[in-house]
């Protein structure tokens, strides 16, 4: 599949069966595309993934053994050709992540936004409690909160199940939660509101999007000073500096039950969203540089 950055366009390049595919097959098969849409005359600018082994092995493979944002293009080396994974699979592995958390409340530790000397927790349990309280309410503060958001089977495919955990209206629960029953939710709301702005930015697929729902986060780039550029290198900041802390104490750890790895995300999701941020911040400053855009649909 191809789709463009300056476009609603999109088009089916290849369907190849395959069976037992290793790493080897799916390069032969990426570098057939690169040469099909060169020799069609397309402009090739960047290769998309989702974050499983072999896929992360066929990047790695087009890097020449180590794994960088940008590369230039194996069959126009004249061109560059940048490496991301798939934000959809990334928002549902954040999900993931934090529902596999084996703490008490399900913790995630991270640095605070504002303040990355600040350790703030992010506690499912208090995503659940709301549920709880208003699941027999015909008027509820967090409507998108149902028992196949929060405790998902096979259905854990399904983004639209994981975008209801980090969706405006928990937000605002969560708001409510702290204002009637004093409990500190500050940090749940910073992890949701920090993901729901990252969603909003790469998840845009026409021009009118902002405006309709009035969110500035959701208009398409326009230029590399936009609110949305800042917060996408401020949340690559973020990210570097919760992979560089250890969360919290020993002691504290151990206070809330948490594992060894102090509440954070797995080694895999954690590179793959910052590899992924960094590359599309890279994209938007090298095509502003390269062309003169109206705007670009991350």
């Amino acid at each position: 599949m191809i789709t463009s950055l300056f476009s609603k366009y999109k088009e089916l390049v290849a369907l190849v069966p395959m069976k037992n595919q290793t790493a080897d097959d799916l390069y032969c098969q990426t570098l057939k595309v690169l040469q099909m849409l060169n020799d069609c005359k397309y402009n090739a600018l960047c290769s998309i993934s989702d974050n499983n082994r072999i896929n992360r092995n066929m990047f790695t493979q087009m890097c020449q053994g180590n794994l960088v944002n940008c590369i230039s293009n194996p069959v126009e080396p004249e061109n560059k050709l940048f490496l991301l994974f798939d934000t959809v699979h990334l928002i549902k592995s954040v999900r993931n992540n934090w529902f596999n958390e084996k703490t008490l409340g399900q913790v995630l530790c991270f640095p605070s936004p504002d303040n990355s000397s600040k350790i703030s927790l992010a506690k499912l349990q208090y995503l659940k409690d709301i549920y709880e309280t208003e699941k027999s309410n015909l008027i509820k503060n967090a409507p998108k909160l149902s028992q196949k958001v929060l405790y998902p089977t096979f259905e854990k495919q399904n983004v639209l199940l994981a975008l209801n955990i980090f969706h405006e209206s928990n937000i605002a629960a969560l708001a409510h939660e702290a204002g009637e029953k004093g409990k500190d939710t500050m940090g749940t709301k910073e992890f949701i509101d920090q993901f729901l702005k990252w969603w909003n930015i790469v998840n845009v697929k026409n021009s009118e999007k902002g405006k309709r729902l009035k969110n500035p986060f959701c208009d398409p780039i326009r230029s590399k000073d936009q609110m949305s550029m800042v917060f996408l290198n401020k949340f690559y900041d973020w990210l570097v500096s919760w992979n560089n802390k250890s969360a919290l104490p020993l002691e504290n750890r151990k206070e809330l039950g948490l594992p060894g790895k102090g509440g954070k995300l797995t080694k895999e999701t954690q590179f793959a969203l910052q590899f992924t941020t960094k590359s599309l911040v890279d994209i938007v400053n090298h095509i502003f540089k390269e062309h003169t855009p109206e705007y670009i649909l991350l």
